[in-house]
């Protein structure tokens, strides 16, 4: 092996470590270095909700939990929880934690659509996975594929939270926009229009374990509508 051959090698090696730490630090939080994009820094500007039980927070400061909007109400358990998040974790924010929410809720999206088994392990949980994956398999079986597409996501925001110990669960709804095609083996159209643009509302929990340093979240459960 010559020198090119292996400097190649060490480049495509590196090329794919880049890719999968991308794939894997969905969800996390601002580095201070808004321009760069980084592993660590996949967030946009923070979302506003619309719906009034659906609550917004400021990034967690110095002030502590007054940093957290008025309109939150202080009585809420959602409150109290992102209260206790932000005690345990001063760099939790949860307005960066919706706009991370999103990008996770396209990658894993798109991954299931094109049955992107790979990618998906990454992103959800075991049994997630198995029920993705399921549903996968028999997509595949039938020699069906999707031709799907997320025009817009609406609004996301955060409807409910638990904290158990340092492991915390928060539930993200979105609504979205999206066209919803499925075509047989022939490339036939069996079922949706590519003209007809679809509401659809999803309701994805993400945990984080607190005592580590990595600030992935892990999908462990979606419910539509």
């Amino acid at each position: 092996m010559n020198n090119g051959e292996l400097f190649e090698i060490i480049f495509l090696a590196m090329v794919a470590g880049f890719i999968f730490l991308q794939l894997r630090r969905v969800l996390g939080r601002r580095t201070g270095h808004e321009n760069e994009q980084s592993n660590d820094e996949l967030f946009g500007k923070p979302q506003t909700a619309k719906t009034d039980n659906v609550y917004k927070m400021e990034r967690h400061s110095a002030r502590g939990h007054k940093a957290l909007k008025k309109q939150i109400d202080p009585e809420s358990t959602l409150y109290t929880t992102v209260q206790q998040v932000q005690d345990l974790d001063p760099d939790f924010a949860a307005s960066e934690f919706l706009d991370g929410a999103e990008r996770a809720y396209t990658m894993i999206l798109e991954a299931f659509w094109q049955g992107d088994l790979e990618t998906l392990n990454t992103l959800v949980s075991n049994d997630v996975y198995q029920m993705f994956s399921g549903v996968i398999s028999e997509r595949q079986s039938r020699q069906e594929t999707v031709d799907n597409e997320l025009v817009d996501i609406k609004t996301a925001g955060i409807v409910d939270g638990h904290l158990d110990g340092h492991s915390v669960d928060l539930t993200v709804v979105f609504e979205s926009d999206m066209r919803l095609v499925t075509r047989d083996q022939d490339n036939h159209i069996i079922e949706g229009d590519p003209a007809e643009v679809v509401a659809v509302t999803d309701h994805w929990t993400f945990c984080r374990d607190l005592t580590r340093k990595d600030p992935n979240w892990t999908l462990i459960a979606t419910q539509g509508g």
